[in-house]
């Protein structure tokens, strides 16, 4: 409707000119119906490309520790209280990492994420391998080293990983505040907002985002959006439900993401967070589908590339070509790597 354009136009100049759209606004966009969402699109993309130019960020993980995690969030194929079929080992060691970092190079990747399957990150022998490792990658000169590690209960331990070549931690808050308890138990949203602040003060960039399609409605998808802002996030991994077989979740009470509703999701955080590197990562390839390469045309300017945690990724050269037939570009420099991607 006429009435509906105008203001997505009107949010849009409002962006542009550097004031922030409010949640009952972006409760508004987030909920466009089909006729206006492709101005919702188009705007979202004024904005990235004002905001942010026509850089793509690209990130590379490993699964540095794999499975038999104690925590249940309900989204994770990891988690021991499912029953996944899924390969389970202990930390690997620094050379192992240091060769998976000299992949994700290659793959085009500005840097490199070291993500571990369990509570969080502790003083002890794990602490002293990743930081082992740190150090290597970081020597090796070829990417940037980032870590998705858990929650950190100890300041201590952030500085640590600081002082070993870490440059982002990666925590994402998953879901909003008001929604969170039916994703996770084991630990709570302040748990979560708590390891982003010890990240913070040691000196660490964080990136934080969540994962949508466990049942959250509209309004849940932007508290969480304004959670990353108040928490002053620079980047933020959107990650979409992906269903592995004995994953313990509620099938029932989900619905389905269509590529578009995934795409609304993605426009919605470039209004409410403009500057951000809006990465789109877990779940994607079964979320968008053949819509992939409207990713970066709908607010995103990031992305992964290669593998995930447990499931396999497009290959790097699709991706490449979907960001140069975008008529955007690479960028050599990126972020951490979400915990989310399974």
């Amino acid at each position: 409707m006429a009435g509906m354009r105008s203001f997505i136009l009107e949010m849009e100049d409002k962006v542009l000119s550097g004031q922030d759209i409010s949640p009952s606004e972006a409760v508004q966009l987030i909920e466009v119906d089909a006729s206006d969402q492709m101005q919702l699109f188009a705007s979202a993309n004024n904005i990235r490309e004002e905001k942010c130019g026509s850089e793509i960020h690209l990130c590379g993980i490993v699964n540095a520790k794999s499975g038999s995690c104690s925590e249940d969030c309900n989204f994770c194929s990891q988690s021991v209280l499912h029953d996944t079929d899924i390969d389970s080992y202990n930390l690997l060691d620094s050379d192992a990492l240091l060769e998976a970092s000299r992949q994700a190079a290659e793959n085009g990747a500005g840097a490199f994420g070291i993500v571990t399957a369990w509570r969080g990150i502790r003083k002890g022998k794990a602490l002293d391998q990743v930081c082992e490792a740190l150090r290597k990658i970081k020597a090796d000169g070829r990417i940037i080293p980032d870590l998705s590690l858990g929650l950190i209960e100890d300041p201590e331990v952030a500085f640590a990983l600081a002082e070993a070549g870490a440059v982002e931690y990666n925590h994402n808050l998953e879901t909003a505040p008001s929604f969170f308890s039916n994703v996770c138990t084991t630990h709570s949203f302040e748990h979560r907002v708590k390891t982003i602040k010890y990240a913070q003060d040691a000196g660490l960039k964080i990136c934080s985002g969540g994962i949508f399609g466990l049942g959250e409605s509209p309004a849940q998808r932007v508290e969480l959006a304004f959670e990353l802002k108040k928490l002053n996030i620079q980047t933020s991994p959107l990650n979409f439900y992906n269903h592995t077989e004995g994953n313990n979740v509620d099938l029932s009470q989900l619905k389905v993401l269509t590529p578009l509703e995934a795409l609304k999701i993605v426009a919605v955080f470039r209004f409410v967070l403009p500057t951000n590197i809006l990465k789109i990562a877990g779940g994607r390839e079964t979320t968008l589908g053949e819509f992939q390469s409207m990713m970066f045309l709908t607010g995103a300017n990031s992305s992964m590339v290669g593998h995930y945690l447990t499931t396999s990724g497009r290959k790097p050269e699709d991706d490449l070509l979907i960001i140069k037939e975008s008529g955007l570009h690479v960028c050599e420099s990126s972020c951490a790597q979400p915990e989310t991607l399974v």
